[in-house]
């Protein structure tokens, strides 16, 4: 609840949720300066402390969002003129204050938390990264024993997967961890289990997906 509240307070574009970042003083405020030090600017190293926060709170494409801001300005500055600068402005090409200032190398991990080391992939391997979300049907199905599991994930995500049967009991875990994007594959051992339908349910995020299978002993 207290997340949601945030983050609504977050994305209100006459406030924080600016063009290239969120500022360190709301833009409704009578002393926000988009480039007065403490009192407005971007600073990547608090935008990264945000964008974590996001991707662990399960808003993925907020998360996303927030870095596509940040890097538009840092990357405009780099191409420009070839600096990191300590602070960026959250409403035009700006920067400034003092140049080389390693921190804002902090995007660079952003990239790496959404999209994995496929960054620095060449771009038919970049082509090959899923654009979107989709659990498969497992195989073999119907099975005796054991089945295999494989879902394709557009960006790095925390995912969960999980079993129930048919009362909505979960009998089994499967996966839950931070994965990075691409093709990925499970196995599911039934041992145990009584023959009959089951569900297996994938959460990446904020997006769910579940499917049917059925146990033949």
């Amino acid at each position: 609840m207290q997340a949601a509240q945030l983050l609504q307070h977050l994305t209100t574009p006459g406030k924080f949720w600016r063009n290239y970042g969120i500022p360190t003083l709301a833009a409704d405020d009578p002393y926000y300066n988009a480039m007065g030090y403490w009192n407005g600017p971007v600073w990547v190293q608090w935008q990264y402390l945000i964008f974590r926060g996001l991707l662990h709170y399960g808003y993925v494409n907020e998360a996303q969002q927030l870095a596509e801001k940040v890097f538009e300005n840092v990357i405009h500055q780099l191409k420009t003129n070839h600096w990191f600068w300590e602070l960026y402005s959250p409403d035009d090409y700006r920067a400034g204050w003092h140049k080389t200032y390693i921190w804002s190398g902090l995007v660079a991990r952003m990239l790496i938390d959404l999209y994995g080391p496929s960054v620095g992939m060449s771009e038919k391997m970049l082509k090959a990264v899923p654009q979107k979300l989709e659990l498969r049907q497992n195989y073999p199905n119907p099975f005796n024993s054991v089945s295999i599991i494989e879902f394709s994930l557009p960006r790095r995500a925390f995912v969960s997967l999980k079993i129930f049967d048919v009362s909505g009991r979960q009998v089994n875990l499967l996966l839950n961890e931070w994965l990075d994007p691409g093709e990925h594959r499970t196995k599911f051992s039934a041992s145990g289990l009584a023959s009959g339908i089951y569900y297996y349910q994938l959460v990446a995020g904020k997006a769910q997906i579940t499917r049917k299978l059925l146990f033949l002993k």
